[in-house]
């Protein structure tokens, strides 16, 4: 008794499966990329993809370090008396009109 298989060669680029499936379609998303102005091969939109996946990746991890562990938060506000008098006669006046005073605070 012998088991015969298909012939079962690599030089096909889709799998097997996809016979039984049908004839192989880019994906929805791929198909969108490409008919973008400058992407007309495989490998600039594969590439496109990547850029978009990595931008996304970073953009939550820049979400989720603010929401989780308050970054990119601003300390103490610079009280017009915190500022050496020396300093203080240094700066123009539009930036000293724009530090907040501990006097003028209501409590």
């Amino acid at each position: 008794m012998s088991v015969e298989f298909e012939d079962q060669s690599t030089s096909d680029t889709t799998y097997k499966s996809r016979a039984i499936l049908g004839a192989y379609t880019n994906p929805t998303l791929f198909s969108l990329v490409k008919k973008l102005p400058g992407v007309s091969t495989n490998r600039r939109a594969y590439y496109v993809l990547i850029t978009i996946m990595l931008l996304s990746f970073m953009a939550s991890g820049a979400v989720l370090y603010t929401s989780f562990f308050g970054g990119f938060t601003q300390g103490d506000p610079t009280y017009i008396e915190d500022i050496p008098e020396d300093v203080r006669k240094t700066l123009p006046e539009n930036i000293l009109r724009q530090l907040p005073s501990r006097n003028s605070q209501q409590r």
